[in-house]
């Protein structure tokens, strides 16, 4: 199995270092294989290990975050949350972007950590953020942000706080390049 994952709050503004290099060998360290990164903002693909590999064998998300977790709060002595997708959730998760034909430049996604609540689902869908669109659809939010998503009124902390997850996000370049190397499963940057 192939998977994607994300990195919430790591080189920004020059806080909370974390070189790919390193991600790469933790994740390597814990028996995943064909480690790939992409740009310096935590993002990652890799197939599970063999069953003798130990982290590297789960195949369940949240085993996954779990491990990587652990490992980066030792690496770095600060912790990261990831976030992971199985390369075929990350693919449904394009094809299911719910505004064709608009700018992809002001496209993001939000992916959250677990799956809300309905109730605070239902009250996050219901709240009026213009100019911004948005669509939560399961783990993820699509954002179509009117001017940038630094400018945009959905953001981390609104989304931990109504939904009460951890989430992180991704412009659509990123999204869609992340699922071209997991699906391809070749090197494409870092």
């Amino acid at each position: 199995m192939k998977y994607a994952l994300f990195l919430q709050g790591i080189n920004i503004g020059g806080n909370r270092r974390l070189p790919m290099d390193d991600l790469k060998k933790c994740l390597e360290g814990l028996g995943f294989l064909a480690v790939r990164t992409y740009i310096q903002s935590g993002n990652a693909v890799f197939e599970a290990g063999r069953p003798d590999t130990g982290a590297g064998a789960a195949t369940d998300i949240a085993g996954i975050e779990a491990a990587v977790e652990s490992a980066l709060l030792a690496l770095a002595g600060f912790p990261v949350t990831c976030v992971a997708r199985t390369e075929p959730e990350l693919s449904e998760l394009v094809q299911k972007m719910p505004f064709p034909g608009c700018d992809e430049g002001r496209l993001c996604v939000t992916f959250l950590k677990t799956r809300p609540d309905a109730a605070d689902a239902e009250a996050f869908s219901a709240l009026d953020l213009s100019p911004e669109r948005f669509v939560l659809s399961g783990r993820e939010i699509y954002i179509l942000c009117a001017a940038g998503f630094s400018d945009s009124r959905v953001t981390n902390s609104l989304v931990n706080k109504r939904l009460k997850i951890v989430s992180t996000n991704r412009n659509w370049r990123t999204v869609r390049r992340v699922l071209a190397m997991a699906a391809a499963n070749a090197p494409q940057g870092g």
